[in-house]
């Protein structure tokens, strides 16, 4: 029977159809392969020792992260950001312990999307007797950045080096996490390294914040293969404010309203005032005077330059109000 034979073709279709919408479940991204991670014995506590990647064929996003299939982890999850407008969504696994070299840390990690859907992959950290290789990772990073106040936005500070991994054969990639809102990183990627600039992208203000610390991730940088797979690496790169004299001397001690009495003799002290320098950084020496334009008493008095000490110089009579 040909309609027979249409129907069957139908329901089959929806069949496929349905089937097909119903496992359409979250994947790992083939750069995030967790079921053997080398890590080398040195690692840090609480550093990022690598980043996991995953897609959502139904975009049900955000993905989220976690570990699971353990008793004692070694690791914990920190999700990343992510929106509709992200393909890819990720998070970071942080070392929680300090490793021990050539112990095994088994235990999974499982990804869901905002409707329960979910997927899991087996993960094993190999802890290996190998030191991570700072300096070949990163080729060039400034000691600390000097940078004055007064510069303005837009002002290359220093820049670093990232060397890519050869035998993965992707790019660096340098990340700038904080503080954003005042720097960024421009990159200039080759196949073997990545040199990120550092640009001033706000207003610094000494009085404000004197010192900033950015924390910088490279993900795919290199490794010494056999020894270590970890796929991101960071640092951190202080930045010191310098001073610089723009901001006026702020009285601390000023009477709004003085009297003088009759019984006040010329060279008596009858006001003291004080003040500090508005930049904090290096102080400068506090000059006292007092303003003769337009103050019709500047005559009956004078001032200590270095402590600001206002002496009567005329006798109380000759002072006409």
């Amino acid at each position: 029977m040909p309609f027979a034979g249409e129907w069957c073709k139908v329901w089959i279709y929806f069949g496929f159809v349905f089937a097909w919408a119903k496992g359409a479940r979250p994947r790992f991204d083939t750069s995030a392969d967790m079921r053997l991670v080398l890590v080398p014995a040195d690692a840090e506590v609480d550093s990022v020792i690598f980043r996991l990647r995953a897609t959502d064929q139904d975009a049900d996003f955000p993905l989220v992260f976690e570990i699971t299939a353990t008793i004692t982890p070694v690791v914990r999850i920190d999700n990343l950001p992510c929106t509709l407008y992200n393909k890819v969504c990720q998070a970071n696994v942080i070392l929680t312990k300090r490793l021990v070299a050539g112990r095994f840390h088994d235990f999974a990690v499982r990804v869901r999307d905002t409707k329960g859907d979910s997927n899991s992959m087996q993960a094993t950290i190999s802890v290996t007797n190998a030191t991570t290789p700072r300096d070949k990772i990163f080729p060039h990073i400034p000691s600390l950045i000097m940078v004055p106040e007064d510069t303005k936005p837009g002002k290359e500070l220093d820049y670093l080096l990232a060397r890519a991994n050869s035998w993965s054969g992707k790019p660096v990639y340098i990340e700038l996490w904080q503080p954003k809102e005042l720097f960024t990183i421009r990159q200039r990627q080759t196949p073997t390294q990545t040199r990120g600039i550092i640009v001033l992208t706000g207003e610094l203000d000494f009085e404000t914040q004197s010192m900033y610390t950015l924390t910088i991730y490279a993900t795919d940088p290199y490794t010494e293969q056999g020894k270590d797979t970890r796929n991101i690496a960071g640092l951190s790169i202080v930045v010191i404010v310098r001073d610089v004299q723009d901001v006026p001397p702020i009285f601390t001690l000023a009477p709004p309203l003085t009297k003088i009495n009759n019984s006040v003799q010329p060279g008596d002290i009858v006001l003291r005032v004080h003040a500090e320098d508005g930049d904090k950084g290096v102080p400068r020496e506090i000059v006292y005077g007092l303003v003769s334009e337009g103050n019709p008493f500047t005559p009956f008095f004078n001032i200590s330059e270095t402590n600001g000490e206002n002496i009567l110089g005329v006798p109380t009579s000759n002072v006409v109000f």
